[in-house]
């Protein structure tokens, strides 16, 4: 099986790990009010609207926010104005010195207990996204900075960026969280998906871990990154919902050449069918954006 990944890796294509509501997502600076509700696909997802919205009857358009506070459209409207935007909000040095606690103006975030044992409380991001408080102990034991950390922030594997090694506070050994790039700050991150222990998604994230501020990586990926976000959402999800495909992808960033995007594929076996799958819907709908 021969899966011409590295031409789409060298694009720089991002947001892999995504909302659960598909993570489409647009370039323009309107965003849906905290508090409105999500539909996605024509189904109406209780809860706050945290989405980058497109206008509606756009080619890319299934996700529209309607009700809300002030700023957001009608049904199937374009919503002006506003705050809370996913994965729009640069993340630049350690996340927001902001703190938790009840009350949240953005809404109904979820507390995390990682493990069980390790307390992540909910908190808002400035620009009124949920995020998840990082305290400075649980941040001295994985070498990051303590803060307000946004979730499901949108990135793509990038070798060139330096992966976070730590201890894991869990059981004692070694932890790992590899390299990315930023899909909307164009800088280095790690990503973190905290799932497996009942943990939040916290995408391509800056953790302040190292002096020098950001370092920029990759480049503009444009129409391509946004036709695979929306068009091939589903499957994105699945893959990084499934290990061995997950484990592909993770395996991959690492390469440099074919072959070892090959030996990648052919030792996480389980994950080939979902992958293909990832890979036949980007060539179906977005080989025109993204070569």
């Amino acid at each position: 099986m021969k899966l011409r990944l590295m031409l789409w890796w060298s694009l720089g294509l991002s947001a892999l790990l995504l909302h659960a509501c598909g993570g489409k997502v647009d370039d323009v600076p309107s965003r849906c009010e905290p508090g409105s509700v999500r539909v996605c696909g024509g189904s109406g997802v209780a809860g706050p609207c945290y989405q980058q919205c497109l206008p509606s009857g756009d080619a890319f358009s299934d996700c529209v926010c309607s009700g809300g506070g002030p700023g957001g459209g009608g049904s199937g409207g374009y919503p002006t104005g506003g705050t809370g935007a996913y994965g729009g909000y640069p993340v630049g040095g350690g996340g927001y010195p902001t703190g938790g606690g009840g009350g949240l103006p953005c809404g109904s975030c979820p507390d995390y207990k990682v493990a069980g044992l390790i307390n992540l409380p909910a908190c808002c991001a400035p620009d009124g996204s949920c995020a998840a408080q990082v305290d400075s102990t649980v941040a001295a034991l994985v070498g990051m900075s303590p803060g307000c950390y946004p979730t499901n922030q949108p990135g793509a594997p990038d070798p060139g960026c330096p992966a976070l090694t730590y201890t894991n506070p869990l059981d004692g050994g070694p932890g790992y969280f590899p390299g990315c790039c930023g899909a909307k700050t164009g800088t280095c991150g790690v990503t973190i998906d905290l799932t497996s222990v009942q943990g939040p998604v916290f995408g391509c994230t800056d953790v302040g871990a190292g002096g020098g501020g950001p370092q920029k990586c990759g480049g503009p990926s444009g129409n391509c990154d946004l036709c695979v976000q929306v068009k091939c959402a589903a499957e994105i999800s699945k893959c990084m919902q499934t290990p061995a495909c997950a484990a592909i992808i993770a395996c991959a960033g690492a390469c440099t050449d074919q072959p070892c995007v090959d030996k990648c594929i052919f030792t996480n076996p389980a994950g080939q069918p979902v992958f293909q799958d990832f890979m036949t819907c980007v060539g179906q709908y977005c080989a025109p954006d993204c070569q």
